[in-house]
């Protein structure tokens, strides 16, 4: 009985040039999605959409400004760990999408 070993994965063209791009343009989007769901922490759902709340601002290093005039002193660290868990969702989901898209070695090679 002969044994069939699986294929090593062979890489699309551009894939890592993709994956790249997927990252980093998923980073904004994640961004403002967490400052969403940071004020709905917060403030409740039913607050944030009734008074139609916003992170004004976010600087470093000093107190966050939201629109109705509060300041955010901390939970700091809660809205990296939502930003990286919305980012880690963007990017595997929207990853594979446009993985099938790319043209595969065989493909580049057969033209």
């Amino acid at each position: 009985m002969k044994v069939r070993l699986l294929t090593p994965y062979t890489p699309r063209k551009y894939e890592t040039l993709a994956g790249a791009a997927s990252a980093i343009l998923a980073s904004y989007p994640a961004f403002l999605i967490a400052n969403t769901l940071f004020l709905i922490r917060l403030y409740g759902f039913s607050r944030v959409r009734a008074e139609h709340l916003c992170l004004a601002a976010t600087p470093k290093g000093s107190a966050w400004i939201v629109s109705n005039g509060d300041r955010i002193t901390e939970g700091f660290f809660v809205h990296f760990l939502i930003t990286m868990a919305v980012w880690l969702f963007l990017v595997l989901c929207t990853l594979p999408l446009i993985l099938c898209f790319l043209p595969t070695k065989e493909d580049h090679a057969l033209k």
